[in-house]
């Protein structure tokens, strides 16, 4: 069995079609096959299998439930609230950012955009009255 056979099986597993028997076979044979690597390969290997079990047992590679549900696969969204939250807002001309204030402007927008706003500001003003003492 080669790596389009596990390919297929992946897919149709993906799709809703194959026995969760096969899947299980799948990843029996990745990781046979992982084992004619060694070393750096073969840990970046058992990583990325690793990966597929987990996502597997978590229920995170049922696509036939999500496509069922109508729920968005790609990552179209998050790539467009990328470039409205960062790119339109932090970048263009004469805007230069340190990457620590950065951050923090992205988190602050993010809590405004969650509805969290004043749980994080109160957050900050408690934390400015009363601050953590380190020992």
């Amino acid at each position: 069995m080669g790596y389009g056979l596990i390919f297929s099986i992946l897919c149709s597993r993906w799709c809703g079609v194959a026995a969760p028997s096969l899947i299980l076979d799948a990843f029996a044979l990745m990781n046979q096959l992982s084992l004619n690597f060694s070393g750096k390969r073969r840990k970046v290997l058992d990583k990325e299998i690793n990966y597929f079990i987990k996502g597997d047992k978590e229920g995170r590679l049922n696509y036939h439930k999500v496509s069922y549900l109508k729920l968005p696969i790609g990552s179209g969204a998050v790539e467009s609230l990328i470039r409205q939250a960062v790119n339109l807002r932090m970048k263009g001309n004469s805007k230069f950012w340190l990457k620590e204030n950065a951050e923090i402007i992205l988190h602050a927008r993010c809590q405004w955009i969650a509805g969290c706003w004043n749980n994080f500001y109160n957050s900050i003003l408690t934390a400015l009255i009363k601050p953590i003492q380190t020992a």
